[in-house]
């Protein structure tokens, strides 16, 4: 790998869980949007579009976002 970027945004957001995930109106929105779930493990959820992956963390009150690329 010559370079690998990586970029991580973090919330405290009340609406989060580690045990329920997002809300339903949220990944209603997300899956609206295109973006379709590949993957789930605990309190980490990865979602695709165009070749595009994110990685979504939610936990209690937590939220984070992360994406890498070259």
């Amino acid at each position: 790998m010559t370079a690998n970027k990586s970029k991580l945004e973090a919330y405290n957001w009340g609406p989060a869980s580690e045990e329920n995930g997002l809300p339903l109106r949220y990944r209603a929105i997300i899956k609206q949007w295109g973006w379709e779930k590949i993957e789930q493990e605990g309190s980490l959820t990865v979602y695709e579009k165009d070749g595009q992956e994110v990685d979504v963390i939610s936990q209690t009150d937590y939220l984070s976002l992360s994406t890498s690329g070259n």
